[in-house]
């Protein structure tokens, strides 16, 4: 990891110092949440709902949430922050980002699963994108959706584990398959049983979508990435790294 003698430590913000495309969102950033949408009234207290998040990556591709009922709200305990979505009608959407130039695409999100019944709580273009799934009882959802990525832990029983994941996701549309890896932890362990599938069906478009966080997924955030472009294995280690120190959890 950086920070050695004489070595900057690590930041997201290096993700895209050449331009590339995606997404930084830092909700332990307090001065990137406003409770409008418009971002006008700034985020001042734990419990302040949140309309909009600003993205930390330079490309303006910031998340809003125009209506007000479906707005997470900003929650610190003094030392972490991170914005809960109540599982109902709480999500927030980006701006739209552009990655139809490329072929390839890193998305890692740390969040704390809270119920056991949740759908897809991170997406990028739906079913021609990427996509993680936390599954509940029964059959894994959206595992073969068209050109998707679809993430899923459970444990035997094929009860989701609760807990606080860390999900990188390398994903490559000019690959039969699409995926190139998910790494997943949970509460700085992996998993016993750790699933995923890309579906084949499709083009895997990466395209030119909002990112989209909550839907219906019952969880708080931590903080997620988007960026376009193939992402080295020492990068993606760093971002797991950056973004486990945001949960609370040690790897």
């Amino acid at each position: 990891m950086r920070g050695g003698s004489g070595i900057a430590p690590f930041t997201p913000s290096l993700l895209f110092s050449s331009g590339e495309q995606g997404a930084w969102y830092d909700p332990s950033d307090i001065s990137t949440l406003f409770q409008d949408a418009a971002g006008a009234t700034p985020v001042t207290a734990d419990g302040d709902p949140v309309g909009y998040m600003g993205d930390k990556s330079g490309n303006g591709n910031h998340m809003t949430q125009s209506i007000s009922a479906s707005r997470p709200i900003y929650k610190t305990d003094g030392t972490l922050h991170w914005l809960y979505f109540d599982g109902v009608d709480d999500y927030m959407d980006s701006d739209l980002i552009d990655l139809s130039t490329g072929t390839s695409a890193l998305m890692v999100q740390a969040r704390q699963l809270i119920s056991a019944n949740a759908s897809s709580n991170i997406s990028h273009g739906g079913g021609g994108g990427i996509q993680e799934y936390q599954r509940g009882n029964g059959a894994p959802t959206g595992l073969l959706n068209t050109g998707s990525i679809s993430v899923v832990q459970a444990d035997d029983a094929r009860v989701p584990i609760l807990g606080k994941y860390i999900v990188n996701i390398q994903f490559d549309s000019s690959k039969v398959g699409r995926l190139l890896e998910i790494d997943m932890q949970i509460n700085g362990f992996y998993p016993s049983v750790d699933e995923g599938g890309a579906g084949d069906s499709g083009s895997g478009n990466l395209g030119n979508y909002p990112l989209s966080l909550g839907q219906t997924a019952n969880m708080i955030s931590f903080g997620a990435i988007l960026r376009g472009g193939v992402t080295s294995v020492g990068d993606r280690e760093e971002v797991n790294e950056y973004l486990a120190i945001k949960s609370g959890v040690t790897l």
